[in-house]
């Protein structure tokens, strides 16, 4: 474990305790007494804690792996749409040479016309396809954040957990100091559960099957019925 993470678990400790410790705690008023000795004082409220999910994804090792997938499953596609777009212009090249109704040149025609429709119902299934498999990713990565978070919260006895943006603001750019201002998480001080998360997910096993499935968008192998 690095000293950094180490760093923020402890902070984070401590965060989490002064933030869920009630006014009475910290001496304003005054203890009951009962039987010569003094109440101790304990925590109340909840605990609160603050997670980045976008820097979370970011970071998420098998989320980049996937999304590293789908651009070389892309680049291989485009390649692909760029032959049929040659192809066709060898087309238009060929149909040019006959007389204008001719049935040579309303053959070519017609081929062209399959050709480029057969090209835009690919297009359209691989944009859906895509999509598709994004939020795949995006859907499970999301969850298995949620698991951690979830068991960090048992550990630390946290009650609620917002998600908020580390990132800083760009003075230059107006969306980005738009996007700033309006966050919902003004201040805090050594509640951020995110490396924590990013710690566990690190640490998670290599990506599964159906994790490269749906990088890749291949079917997964067929099992011989051995388990492992």
């Amino acid at each position: 474990m690095s000293w950094g993470v180490s760093n923020t678990r402890w902070a984070l400790v401590i965060g989490l305790v002064l933030t869920g410790t009630s006014a009475t705690a910290f001496g304003q008023g005054s203890p009951a007494k009962t039987a010569g000795t003094t109440a101790a004082a304990k925590p109340s409220g909840t605990l609160v804690a603050l997670v980045d999910i976008g820097h979370v994804f970011k970071n998420h090792p098998r989320v980049k792996q996937q999304v590293e997938g789908m651009k070389q499953d892309l680049g291989d596609y485009e390649k692909e749409v760029v032959a049929n777009r040659q192809e066709l212009v060898k087309q238009r090249e060929k149909m040019v040479k006959f007389a204008v109704g001719s049935p040579e040149y309303k053959q070519v025609e017609e081929q062209i016309a399959r050709q480029v429709s057969d090209l835009q119902v690919r297009d359209q299934m691989k944009k859906k396809d895509v999509l598709e498999r994004e939020a795949r990713i995006y859907y499970d990565a999301y969850n298995e954040v949620l698991d951690h978070v979830a068991r960090l919260s048992t550990e630390y006895g946290i009650g609620l957990v917002i998600r908020f943006d580390s990132q800083p603001i760009e003075p230059t750019d107006r969306n980005s100091v738009q996007a700033g201002v309006n966050r919902n998480v003004v201040f805090q001080r050594n509640l951020d559960l995110t490396p924590l998360v990013l710690e566990r997910l690190n640490a998670a096993a290599p990506a599964t099957t159906a994790d490269r499935r749906n990088a890749t968008g291949t079917a997964a192998p067929k099992s011989n019925g051995t388990k492992k």
